[in-house]
């Protein structure tokens, strides 16, 4: 039984988290940066352009999971979402800090499809105040449907921010001062 469970959790694939059970961890991380007020940015990962080929397509994408595995910290989600794309919830991380993040990850893709470094694209969105994950993820998705569709101008698109804020993480000082 606890084997049916943790197949169901993990793509048989890319050896990441089922979408199922990314959505309900990247549920608790959305609570969690409300409550406690730290960052989480969504990235939504593909590949600029679709091979013909589905079976490749699938390959491409296990290739891409296995690869960037190594690189994501623990407390990183990341699951194969569906046509074609991974997705992440990276707490503790903000939108500025993405692409160097990015760099690494076409860094491992090199070598492993063809078009190398310039096969990824990336949207992402950080969770403004207020905003349920569904609609950050929905703007990350939109950011990263806009950098497939600009092939060769930019492999990273941040979706802008709506009419919330960005989370704030607590100022320490401020923590410090109140006694806390």
């Amino acid at each position: 039984r606890a084997q049916l469970e943790a197949g169901r959790r993990t793509d048989p694939q890319t050896g990441l988290m089922s979408r199922d059970a990314w959505w309900e961890l990247a549920e608790q991380q959305c609570d969690g940066a409300e409550r406690h007020g730290y960052w989480l940015t969504v990235v939504v990962l593909g590949f600029r352009a679709e091979p013909d080929d589905v079976r490749r397509h699938e390959q491409w994408i296990a290739a891409l999971g296995r690869t960037i595995r190594p690189s994501i910290r623990k407390a990183d989600l990341v699951a194969r979402w569906d046509d074609g794309w991974l997705v992440m919830a990276l707490p503790h991380t903000t939108v500025d800090a993405v692409p160097q993040l990015m760099g690494r990850w076409q860094d491992a893709v090199t070598g492993v499809v063809p078009e190398g470094r310039e096969a990824l694209v990336a949207g992402l969105a950080a969770l403004e105040d207020g905003q349920s994950l569904q609609d950050v993820l929905q703007r990350a998705r939109q950011a990263a449907l806009q950098a497939r569709q600009q092939a060769g101008k930019g492999w990273l698109v941040a979706a802008p921010s709506g009419d919330r804020q960005p989370l704030q993480p607590p100022d320490p000082s401020r923590r410090l001062a109140e006694g806390g």
